[in-house]
């Protein structure tokens, strides 16, 4: 009876827990969403005064970032790096998750040319990490929790940062039929989570974003241009790749400090802010200009704009306004891809656009299969059997030179 009740407090606990992250995850989406619209869509019409509140959203941006630095570090964490800390013996704590969206609030929110998914993808695992330590506590302190008031068990169980219990190897711990009864629990705790999340982000008609490019009328004989297309974006993304380790290797080298490097990195927001506007935050909200505003400009103007987005993207990592990179460099190739539709008018343009997109956020991001999926939303689904062969190529070339290209993702 006591074992009974223990498990169902167990998975009643943890679904509260599941629930209350796909709350938090929500929030941090609404949060950034809403202010942005709010700070940046209705700007004062006279030019003068609308520059200097640029200069000063971008300024109280800076300080806010230099108090969070102070106070916790450098948050958010690439999910790399994130992933790599989890793997070490000392594991990482699931504290530090909440921090770290704020950190990200204030970059996002200031318009660096970085994306959410940074902070959103290292609280999916920062969030299960904290989780498992407050169900571990309830599991082998349930006795003692028997005993108090229902007061005095909502102050331990509702507490965030106290009544942890941090993985030890145990007999208990390997028990076979303990391990199954985990992985059931934990996997329903993800589904209640997300389900959780989506429910929300409908409820409140968040924006998607995912921008549909229009419509295709590509024939069998485009196909030809397949490979050719795949090779040019391939050279051209290791050639960018190269450059911006070069660039990324040499602002800790020149800025010798972080609070520096993020005043540097202000800077760099605020002239964006002031002449090139449209490269502000991640691009995810932005894909609109490809159909409207940019769609009748010239191929050189389309690819500076691709150049200047990755370079503005870089440099915000570079000088500590951490964030994400897939939605910046999702956003550049896809304009690249539109620029160079020009070469050959007689190929269908959105297959044009999709084949260098993909073949060149794969470079950049070093994830073939992810990349192609993602983008396989922005474009009709008459094209998902062109980006399906373009990723089979990319990843025979990577097969081909031992994984160069790709490194070791996906």
């Amino acid at each position: 009876m006591e074992i009974s009740r223990r498990t169902t407090g167990l998975f009643l606990y943890g679904i509260l827990l599941s629930a209350l992250i796909g709350l938090i995850s929500f929030t941090f989406l609404f949060l950034e969403n809403s202010l942005s619209a709010l700070l940046w869509t209705h700007l004062p019409t006279e030019p003068l005064v609308s520059n200097g509140y640029k200069l000063i959203l971008v300024a109280a941006g800076t300080l806010l970032l230099l108090q969070c630095q102070r106070r916790w570090g450098t948050l958010p964490q690439k999910l790399d790096v994130t992933l790599a800390a989890l793997r070490t013996p000392q594991g990482i704590s699931g504290q530090r998750v909440i921090p770290a969206l704020i950190s990200a609030l204030v970059i996002l929110l200031t318009g660096a040319g970085v994306g959410p998914e940074a902070a959103l993808l290292s609280a999916v695992v920062l969030f299960p990490v904290w989780e498992s330590e407050k169900l571990r506590f309830y599991y082998f302190n349930f006795q003692q929790l028997r005993q108090q008031t229902w007061q005095q068990k909502v102050a331990v169980l509702a507490a965030p940062h106290r009544c942890l219990a941090p993985f030890r190897p145990t007999p208990v711990a390997n028990d076979p039929a303990l391990q199954r009864q985990k992985k059931l629990y934990y996997g329903l705790f993800i589904i209640n989570g997300l389900v959780t999340f989506v429910a929300l982000m409908r409820a409140t008609d968040q924006p998607a974003f995912i921008t549909k490019l229009g419509a295709t009328h590509w024939a069998a004989a485009d196909l030809i241009w397949v490979p050719v297309l795949m090779a040019i974006s391939v050279v051209y993304g290791r050639l960018l790749v190269f450059c911006g380790q070069r660039l990324t290797n040499f602002i800790p080298h020149l800025l010798k400090t972080v609070r520096s490097r993020i005043v540097i990195g202000g800077l760099v927001i605020g002239i964006v802010a002031l002449w090139l506007p449209e490269l502000l935050f991640s691009g995810q909200h932005s894909f609109h200009l490809l159909t409207g505003a940019w769609a009748a400009r010239s191929s050189l103007f389309l690819t500076l704009m691709a150049l200047a987005k990755l370079l503005f993207m870089l440099i915000c990592v570079a000088t500590g306004w951490i964030g994400g990179d897939i939605f910046p460099i999702i956003f550049a190739t896809i304009t690249q891809g539109l620029a160079l539709t020009v070469l050959l008018p007689q190929v269908d343009h959105l297959l044009i656009t999709a084949v260098i997109s993909v073949s060149m956020a794969a470079t950049l991001l070093r994830r073939p299969v992810l990349v192609s999926v993602l983008l396989a939303l922005f474009f009709p689904l008459q094209l998902w059997p062109v980006i399906l062969l373009t990723l089979l190529l990319l990843l025979g070339l990577k097969k081909l030179t031992g994984g160069f290209l790709f490194g070791n993702h996906n």
